[in-house]
């Protein structure tokens, strides 16, 4: 909050959020110990994706967790940590398999979800990288995750892809500016 204000940010709605969003609903939270209604809506929002991009990201002291692990884990701690409502509604956007997850396919390919279908969380469309034999794709190939075939069989770590260029996995073209 103080390098905010530092940078000039004058908005207090904006300095009271980045001040409240480690804040827990059981009051354990920092750094005042506020509880449910104590805290800012707002700050509850920006707390529960701050945990959730936390929880997929390395650590020097641990590896990331897979985004499926980091789900269950925010489910397993609504209404104590996180606002019940919330989190039911942070997971039902994100789905069971949120775009960036990494995943193997019924058929042995490795790639990462890109986006949902529609409504249908639970198959959506993946980035193939890898074949069944783990040999990468020149460039990745579409997979509807509704047909059989290419069904999600299960969540993998995201170090079982290798490097990723981030363009190429969503199908973006970039310009080189000079």
């Amino acid at each position: 909050m103080e390098l905010l204000k530092l940078a000039g940010i004058k908005n207090q709605t904006w300095l009271d959020v980045v001040l409240q969003h480690h804040e827990k609903l059981d009051g354990s939270g920092y750094p005042n110990g506020l509880k449910g209604s104590e805290i800012l809506l707002e700050a509850k929002i920006v707390g529960l994706a701050d945990i959730y991009s936390a929880m997929i990201s390395s650590r020097p002291y641990r590896a990331a967790l897979t985004p499926q692990k980091s789900l269950k884990q925010l489910f397993m701690q609504r209404g104590s940590f996180f606002d019940e409502a919330l989190t039911n509604i942070f997971l039902s956007e994100l789905g069971i398999y949120p775009p960036g997850a990494s995943v193997s396919l019924a058929n042995g390919e490795i790639g990462v979800v890109i986006k949902r279908k529609s409504q249908e969380t639970s198959k959506p469309i993946v980035s193939s990288i890898k074949d069944r034999f783990g040999v990468r794709f020149m460039h990745p190939v579409m997979r509807d995750t509704g047909d059989k075939r290419y069904a999600i069989k299960a969540d993998i770590p995201s170090s079982q892809l290798g490097q990723v260029n981030p363009s190429m996995l969503w199908g973006l073209k970039l310009m080189r500016v000079s």
